[in-house]
């Protein structure tokens, strides 16, 4: 179920007001997704699906109680925000915990809604498929794969005045063709569904495919090897998602130097790499806010395969005197003008 910022807000100042005396956050969350899966040359699935959740956190002191619904009637609002309260009594006390944060700025950045994604319908979905299918019967092949459209907001305030809204659409379209001989794979995702081109998705498949027939073996030895984006990317988030300060400093991370040193600052890469994050990259927008509502900001992780930043937690900033900065909503690694065919 999706709901206009003007309900999220309506629904969430309410619950605030309705418990002056805690301290409280609260999360609505919504989705609907539509999905078609394929195999061996025929659609075998359609599902639509929708969710609503509603997150309550109540904290006293170092203590905080939890509790989640999926019905947003006033009543069950009430009952989890008293599971939550009860929660927080007879909670353990964490160490780490932080206090909730209050209003935020945010960078602007573009929209990542469109409502044509949102309203993709499931002949849409079937009609791409099937021009992947024969394409693949045409040359013997047998073509699977996954198309989804779907769309979400989220929504958080809490009883310090920290308030967010935002909504968003995706598409994603992944396919698989093959035969006895060889096999070929593309995917690709995109907000706007009309950028998302299942044709050219099911093309290099399908090259891949048929020139994978027949393989040779091939004496062990060094080769050069071109990976496209999709494995690039996969790579990146792995190993980006591992610059964790804390777990650098504790030495539990490839980015230890033991005795609580870590490798900032350190040339661990080709100097033609270079990664950094940005919301308001225009190729790759994102929300400019993370899971505790704090600001994004462009940030260069890797400067010419030096290792520039590491992810800070607010609990690990505060320990080691330093600024929160929060793992990076995208990735972009710069690189030449050379094309894979290059």
């Amino acid at each position: 179920m999706i709901l206009s910022e003007k309900e999220v807000r309506e629904l969430l100042e309410k619950i605030i007001s309705e418990n002056p005396e805690k301290t409280m956050s609260i999360d609505v969350t919504g989705t609907e997704t539509g999905s078609t899966r394929f195999a061996n040359n025929a659609i075998t699935t359609n599902g639509v699906y929708s969710s609503l959740n509603i997150n309550v956190k109540v904290t006293k002191s170092k203590k905080r109680g939890v509790a989640e619904i999926n019905e947003p009637s006033p009543d069950k609002i009430r009952e989890a925000v008293a599971r939550a309260d009860t929660l927080a009594e007879i909670a353990p006390e964490n160490a780490e915990l932080m206090p909730l944060l209050g209003p935020q700025i945010y960078v602007k950045t573009p929209s990542l809604y469109y409502p044509n994604t949102a309203e993709y319908s499931p002949t849409n979905r079937a009609e791409a498929i099937v021009e992947t299918i024969e394409k693949a019967k045409k040359e013997k092949l047998s073509a699977a794969g996954f198309f989804e459209t779907s769309s979400s907001f989220s929504g958080r305030i809490n009883s310090k005045g920290l308030y967010n809204y935002f909504s968003s659409s995706r598409s994603y379209y992944s396919n698989t063709l093959r035969s006895e001989e060889g096999s070929g794979w593309a995917a690709a995702s995109e907000e706007n569904v009309d950028k998302l081109s299942t044709d050219d998705l099911a093309d290099r498949a399908l090259e891949k495919a048929l020139t994978s027939r027949n393989p040779k073996t091939v004496q062990p030895g060094r080769y050069t090897v071109i990976l496209e984006p999709a494995a690039v990317a996969d790579m990146l988030w792995f190993m980006v998602f591992n610059f964790f300060a804390r777990e650098a400093d504790e030495g539990r991370s490839f980015l230890s130097h033991g005795d609580g040193q870590n490798r900032l600052g350190e040339k661990l890469f080709n100097p033609k790499v270079t990664i950094y994050s940005d919301p308001a990259f225009p190729e790759l927008p994102t929300f400019a806010i993370d899971e505790e509502g704090l600001p994004q900001k462009k940030t260069i992780w890797v400067e010419k395969g030096i290792i520039k930043n590491l992810i800070y937690t607010r609990f690990w900033a505060e320990k080691m005197k330093k600024e929160p900065l929060s793992s990076p909503p995208n990735l972009i690694m710069e690189g030449g003008k050379q094309t894979v065919d290059d």
